[in-house]
This record gives C-alpha cells, sequence and structure tokens, in this order.
C-alpha cells in the first residue's frame, strides 16, 4: 500500500488532467485539428502551402510555427499512450515499448522523490530487459539498483547481485557498442567513392578478427546481429557469395539455439542468404528459405513484399515467368499489398510492364480471372507516362527504358525503337560509366544494334557478337550491381529480342 500511496500523491500533485495528448477529439481542435487532419491525408507538402490553407496569407510566420510546436509536444506525449495490444506488435516489441515507458517513469519517479515505487518497478522491469536482452535499458537498471541497495537500503545480499550483474552487462554493452561502430564505420566507408576496395576489405577483415575473440562469451542478440553483419561485409565487399551464405547459416544458427530468438533477426540473416542463393543461381534452395521468411514477417509489411519481389526475381530468372506471375497477381491482390503500394509503386509498375510484355509474347498464360490484368494494362499510357527519374540513385532507369524499348519492337514499330535507341544512347554515355553498370552498358550497347542492322536477325547477332561475348565475361552472379536493376537476366532478354526479330531488312525512313 506505501508503494501505491506514493504514487497516487505523486500523480495527484502533477495535475494529469492537464495532460495534452492527440486521440481523443476534445483533445485538439480548430487549427491544430486542420493541421493533423490535413497531414494524415496527404493535403500538406510544404511549410508555405500548409501557412497559406490555415491562415490565409503568408504573413503568419510566427503563429505558424507555435502550432507546429505544440502539435509536435502533443504528439510526443501521444507516444506514451500507444495501443500495444495490437497484433502488429510481436512480443519482443511490446515488451520493448513497455520497458522503456517504465524506465522513462523510474527517472522521472526519481527525480521527484518516490524512490520506493520507482525500486519495485525497476526490479520488475528488469525480470523483461533480461530476458529480451535490452542490454542498455538492463544496464541502466542495474546501476540505480545497485545504488540503491548499496548505498540507501545498504542490503548486502542485493547489493552484490546487482553489482556484479552490472560489470556482467557492462562487458555485453561494450562488445555490442564495438560492433555496431564497427558495422557502421563500414558502411560509412563503403559509400566514399574515394576510399579503394581493397582498403575497406582489410578495415572489414581487421574488425572481424577483433569481433570473433567475443563471440564465445557474448550471446547476446544485439552483439550476435551486429557481428554477423560485419562478417557478412567482409565478404560481400570480395563478392565472396559462399562465404556469406556460411556467414548467415552461422548466425541462423546461433539466433535459433537461443530461448528467446526474435524474429526480425532470423528474417535479416534469411534474407541476406536468399539474395545470395540467387546470385549464385541455387534456386530450389533459395526457395525454401523464402518460404521461411515469409514466416517470420507479418503479411502485407514492407518485408513481406520485399520477399514476394525477390521470389518473383528468382523465378525470373529461372525462366519460370507463369509462376513469378502468378504470385505478383495473388500478391498485388493482397489488401495489404494495396495499403503499401503507393510506397513501392515504382517496382512494381516496372514488374507489372515485364509481365504484361511476357504475355503479349506468349511466356505466359492467363486463366479467366487473371483476363482482368491484362485489360487494367496500356502499353501507351506506360510508354507515355512512367517517368524517367532524374537522380535515379537505385538505377530504375534502366529497366524502364529497357522494357519501353521492347513493347516497340515488339509491335514492330522501328521508327519509334530507333528514336529509343537514341535516348538509350544519351542515357548510356551520361550515366553507365561505372563497373556497377559494366553489365547494363553491354546490353544496351546491343539494343543500340538493332537499327544498325536493320532489323534484321542474322545482321543483328553478327554485329552483336562481340558485344554478347563481353556481356558472358561478366556473369551476373559475380557483377557489382543493384539486383532491382536486371529484372530479366540480359542474357534471356537477348534471347526474347532475337526471337522477335525475323530475316528482312528494315530501313528507316527519315522526314
Amino acid at each position: 500500500m506505501e508503494s501505491l500511496k506514493e504514487i497516487v500523491l505523486f500523480v495527484n500533485k502533477q495535475k494529469t488532467a492537464r495532460i495534452e495528448v492527440i486521440g481523443h477529439p476534445s483533445n485538439y481542435s480548430g487549427k491544430m485539428k486542420q493541421l493533423f487532419d490535413g497531414i494524415v491525408e496527404g493535403k500538406y507538402k510544404t511549410d508555405e502551402e500548409t501557412m497559406l490553407d490555415l491562415y490565409g496569407n503568408k504573413n503568419s510566420l510566427d503563429s505558424y510555427k507555435k502550432l507546429k510546436y505544440r502539435l509536435q509536444n502533443r504528439l510526443i506525449n501521444t507516444v506514451f499512450f500507444i495501443d500495444l495490444n495490437k497484433p502488429s506488435f510481436n512480443d519482443s516489441q511490446r515488451a520493448f515499448y513497455i520497458c522503456q515507458k517504465h524506465v522513462a517513469a523510474i527517472d522521472i519517479l526519481l527525480g521527484r522523490g518516490a524512490r520506493k515505487v520507482s525500486m519495485e518497478l525497476a526490479e520488475r522491469t528488469l525480470r523483461q530487459t533480461l530476458k529480451f536482452e535490452f542490454t542498455d535499458l538492463s544496464l541502466h537498471l542495474l546501476k540505480k539498483l545497485s545504488r540503491h541497495f548499496g548505498v540507501i537500503e545498504k542490503n548486502k545480499k542485493k547489493y552484490s547481485y546487482y553489482s556484479s550483474m552490472t560489470q556482467k552487462y557492462l562487458e555485453i554493452y561494450n562488445a555490442e557498442t564495438l560492433a555496431e561502430q564497427f558495422y557502421t564505420q563500414l558502411n560509412f566507408n563503403a559509400n566514399k567513392k574515394s576510399l579503394p576496395q581493397d582498403s575497406i576489405a582489410m578495415e572489414a577483415t581487421d574488425y572481424s578478427e577483433q569481433l570473433q575473440k567475443y563471440i564465445n562469451n557474448v550471446d547476446s542478440n544485439r552483439f550476435l546481429m551486429m557481428a554477423y553483419l560485419v562478417f557478412s561485409f567482409r565478404y560481400e565487399i570480395a563478392h565472396d557469395y559462399k562465404n556469406i551464405i556460411r556467414i548467415c547459416d552461422e548466425a541462423l544458427a546461433q539466433f535459433e539455439k537461443k530461448d528467446n530468438n526474435r524474429p526480425i533477426s532470423l528474417f535479416i540473416f534469411l534474407s541476406r542468404k536468399i539474395t545470395y542463393l540467387i546470385q549464385i543461381k541455387n534456386y530450389e534452395e533459395a526457395e525454401v528459405n523464402i518460404i521461411k521468411a515469409l514466416k517470420l514477417v507479418p503479411e502485407g509489411k514492407s518485408n513481406w513484399l520485399n520477399t514476394h519481389e525477390r521470389y518473383m526475381r528468382m523465378c525470373i530468372h529461372n525462366k519460370d515467368y507463369q509462376k513469378a506471375f502468378n504470385n505478383f497477381v495473388e500478391v498485388t491482390g493482397d489488401r495489404g499489398f494495396q495499403l503499401t503500394y503507393k510506397n513501392i509503386i515504382e517496382t512494381w509498375k516496372i514488374y507489372e510492364a515485364y509481365f504484361n510484355f511476357f504475355i503479349k509474347i506468349d511466356k505466359i498464360e492467363l486463366d479467366e480471372k487473371e483476363t482482368k490484368f491484362k485489360k487494367k494494362f496500356r502499353v501507351s499510357k506506360f510508354l507515355n507516362d512512367v517517368p524517367i527519374y532524374s537522380s535515379d540513385k537505385r538505377g530504375l532507369n534502366i529497366p524502364i527504358l529497357i522494357i519501353q524499348l521492347l513493347f516497340l519492337l515488339q509491335q514492330k514499330k522501328y521508327g519509334q525503337v530507333i528514336d529509343k535507341a537514341e535516348a538509350l544512347n544519351a542515357y548510356c554515355y551520361r550515366y553507365l560509366k561505372k563497373d556497377d553498370t559494366f553489365r547494363s552498358n553491354c546490353f544496351i550497347k546491343m539494343l543500340l544494334v538493332l537499327p544498325k542492322g536493320n532489323f534484321n536477325r542474322i545482321a543483328v547477332e553478327r554485329k552483336s557478337k562481340s558485344l554478347v561475348e563481353k556481356l558472358k565475361s561478366v556473369p551476373l552472379e559475380v557483377a557489382r550491381q543493384s539486383a532491382e536493376i536486371e529484372i530479366v537476366p540480359y542474357e534471356d532478354l537477348w534471347e526474347i529480342v532475337l526471337n522477335m526479330l525475323d530475316n528482312k531488312f528494315y530501313q528507316h525512313k527519315s522526314v
């Protein structure tokens, strides 16, 4: 009862009736409600247009800033009242947010002198932070409990326990911090174009050797995650795919033997393993791991969608276009996909275009339910509406430009093919000069041979022979490029291109 009295008096003194949160309509109205609802609905894009809509002029900057500040503070308060009983939270996530709230409450209570209830809450929360391996929270609580029972209550048994646990978790925390720093440094250096790959590879090897010393003594989720990401990075930089897969298997074995393994830890390394199994064309094992990975993530969420995308890409690389298409139809018909679609629309629209192309060249058959898929897609709209991205950091322009040309080729619109080829040539000259776009550079130059050979199959094959050999000299499994770029392996796509040609010569008449 003493602890309960203490917290009741504390809360009463703080006048909780004045707590401002978003959620109940009475807690926000007027311009604040307009601003909140406008952001949720996607109505407001810039501060200038928002201020104009809310105040009717551009001279209300001070009022607008105060409104934003009040709304932000109210939203921060609301964070502490998020409903954790929703099925989207797994046990570990739910425990993390509850423990974070408890730790914040403990610090506030201690700061206002409510020591008894705060230390009871600390002991109760510590059991959860230890169970779920939240090392930083555990260390934070252990230090407070150690001091309390050593200085305030002078309880020898509890002080000895919490003191020794503090030392143990300090070592774990230091190992986790070191592993995280190493992983962050490697990623930072990998993005610095001025640093040679050999230098980063040596750094990755050095970091791996340092972390290897902790593997037998530290097995926290956080340490294992960061350490094995560093081990994996060491081989990624060298494009040693078999060793990356081996490292992923080691990581998975470590996580699977833990009593309280986290689905996300297993998913991360399964996902990496899948990527490189596809890269070395071990499609059978990749499919087994894809099925495992899909069971670990909520349906309709981004990880679920990304895994399905890899599955489609794998089927395409395996020339199983029908299976890839069936998967696409199933996923895009899912309610979860429809909710998330806006965020990934670029990539999936490109897949949609490739599937429609496969339908047109009879690589995919449609059943009665799927005929509406074909009706919804308009080639002319795709050719005109799909943007060419000016920044193009993900390399999406390449598959877009290629599929646009293939549609024109399939329709035998050779004049437009030539125009598109000229655009491809300019794009190739401007952007595709690096090692990580070597294969795309080769393939685009192969497409540029089409008008040079007057769309005659024999002439095109003859003129493109040296480029085909260059492409084959750097197989997809060893190419240094983003997986999103080559939706269909260029060797397979070139075979399709040749099959669309005949033995006639088509001369383009300039107007």
